[in-house]
């Protein structure tokens, strides 16, 4: 109510404190904003920054109220990671209806309306009657048809986001082949009802 006294607004991100004064340190409409770039702050993947506040507020009459105020945060750039699990890559498969599972993993969890699919050049998301999203982390693809004798299979998991927005670091491209045919002689020696002398 009474305003922020905003020479007041000290800020330990890390182990560099700041103030409102210094380059990068931006305060309007009653927001802070720092940025990092411009402070040469630099962080890695899943490093935990922790970050506190102090500041009080400026009324006409009485000591301030004192904000103090700490938070840990994890800067997290790393998507999620998929893994195929069956068929696998370069396969072959008796199967009229092979299925397809992938395991999509990020302790961030997963968006599950981000994930496309394609097969043989078909994209599905998890709303298709074909694929579907189980658990935390099992992409599962069931044909609504079957697979014909010799026919290659192309499948690329194409995208797939974290709860965060991070994209999918490894996105799948891989081929099986279906075979339903059993073996076939192609010569026989000696041919069939010949006499051996």
């Amino acid at each position: 109510l009474s305003g922020v006294d905003s020479s007041s607004i000290s800020i330990q991100l890390a182990d560099t404190v700041l103030t409102i004064d210094d380059d990068g340190v931006y305060f309007a409409d009653g927001i802070v904003t720092i940025e990092c770039e411009e402070l040469g702050l630099m962080f890695s993947p899943e490093d935990t920054v922790g970050i506190c506040v102090e500041a009080w507020d400026a009324p006409n009459y009485c000591p301030p109220n004192t904000l103090d105020a700490c938070w840990d945060f994890v800067i997290s750039l790393t998507g999620p990671w998929a893994t195929l699990a069956e068929p696998y890559g370069n396969s072959t498969t008796a199967c009229e209806n092979q299925g397809i599972t992938i395991t999509i993993e990020d302790h961030n969890g997963i968006d599950p309306s981000t994930i496309e699919l394609s097969v043989q050049g078909i994209v599905y998301v998890v709303d298709s009657t074909e694929l579907s999203w189980y658990g935390t982390d099992s992409l599962v693809f069931i044909p609504s048809w079957e697979w014909t004798d010799g026919e290659t299979v192309y499948v690329e998991l194409i995208s797939a986001q974290d709860s965060l927005d991070n994209p999918l670091e490894n996105p799948l491209s891989f081929i099986f082949v279906v075979d339903l045919s059993p073996p076939v002689v192609q010569e026989l020696i000696p041919p069939a009802f010949s006499v051996i002398t």
